[in-house]
């Protein structure tokens, strides 16, 4: 019997983004940048960060309003601050549009005087956050869909700080599909090449602003301590990185992800009979019953349910196959008749060395 090693790494397309409540209110404390005349997208980041996770009550003016998951009430002072605007109409405004374009919904309470306001599909993007990470709501962590965040790009020229957001949203860490990823937290506009490389031009299109306007925008954010970035050899553009403690938002070891975020990384060792591997792995149908078997296990208990489904099946690809090793595969999660994909790991599969 021989010991090998089974490694399991999910690969994932980022359809959210963690947000650490502490970086909302260290840029709602940075007046120096500029949030006035943006897409929205940094309102309905503060907007996101603020509701609650649970069901509560406040009292105005002697009435009790119930407050639901996703869900925030507060004064028009307090509104003002957190929009980081000085007059009822420019809060209005902000609001006022985002539910226009279908992102909230609010309600004028008390005279006037409070706002109750609701994230749509709150629950939907943020239903791990009941067992994966604190649910206050000064601190901890909460979910935005990366379809609201491009929805709200693209449309408006963005603020200074919509545009820091835009970068924030974008950049992956340690991931072997993206380039000089692994060395720190590095934006990249998810173009399917692999090259995090920027230039002012592409930034200048996608924040509707001009090329000289998007340099400013890079120039300060840099001189502000947000980011650094280096120009890449060889080709013309910017790869650029977090600064600050932004990076330690992507640096995570206390924290429990969730499965969607961040791509998990699981290893098992496994003993078999080294006779039965000279066929390949792909060529015998009884290996790869232990080893479905095995994965399904691992992953059933880090929160995949769907090996206990009767609409679930599975592609198992060879990547390679050869007489040397590590040997990989990829390993499709399918749901349905349609074969919808609902998780994608890659396998490596390796002796372990005898000392």
């Amino acid at each position: 019997m021989t010991e090998y090693q089974l490694e399991i790494k999910q690969i994932v397309e980022y359809p959210r983004c963690r947000v650490q409540k502490k970086f909302v209110e260290m840029l709602m404390c940075d007046p120096d940048i500029k949030t006035s005349g943006g897409c929205g997208l940094y309102h309905y980041t503060v907007l996101s960060s603020f509701v609650r996770f649970e069901t509560t009550s406040r009292k105005i003016s002697g009435v009790n309003y119930t407050v639901s998951p996703g869900e925030l009430l507060c004064t028009m002072d307090e509104l003002f601050v957190l929009l980081r605007v000085k007059g009822k109409w420019q809060a209005l405004s902000i609001l006022s549009d985002l539910q226009r374009r279908h992102f909230i919904e609010f309600n004028i309470l008390d005279d006037g005087n409070c706002v109750k306001y609701r994230i749509k599909d709150w629950e939907k993007h943020n239903r791990a956050l009941d067992e994966f990470a604190p649910c206050y709501e000064d601190k901890g962590y909460f979910y935005l869909p990366t379809s609201v965040i491009s929805n709200l790009i693209g449309r408006r020229h963005l603020s200074e700080m919509d545009a820091l957001l835009d970068l924030w949203f974008n950049t992956v860490y340690d991931d072997n599909r993206v380039q000089n990823s692994v060395v720190d937290p590095v934006v990249y506009m998810r173009n399917e090449s692999g090259k995090p490389t920027l230039d002012c031009g592409q930034l200048a299109k996608r924040w509707n602003v001009s090329a000289s306007t998007a340099e400013k925008h890079l120039q300060k954010l840099k001189n502000n301590g947000y980011i650094y970035y280096k120009e890449t050899i060889g080709e013309n553009g910017l790869v650029v990185y977090l600064g600050k403690d932004l990076t330690s938002m992507f640096r995570v070891s206390d924290v429990l992800l969730d499965k969607e975020e961040i791509p998990m990384k699981v290893s098992v060792k496994l003993e078999l009979d080294e006779e039965e591997l000279q066929g390949g792995f792909s060529k015998i149908p009884q290996l790869r019953e232990i080893i479905m078997k095995k994965v399904s296990t691992l992953l059933s208990s880090q929160g995949f349910p769907c090996f206990g489904c009767r609409k679930f099946s599975y592609r198992l690809t060879r990547i390679s196959d050869t007489d040397e090793r590590p040997t990989r595969y990829v390993l499709t999660l399918l749901c349905g008749s349609n074969e919808v994909r609902t998780a994608v790991f890659e396998l490596c599969f390796r002796p372990v060395k005898k000392r």
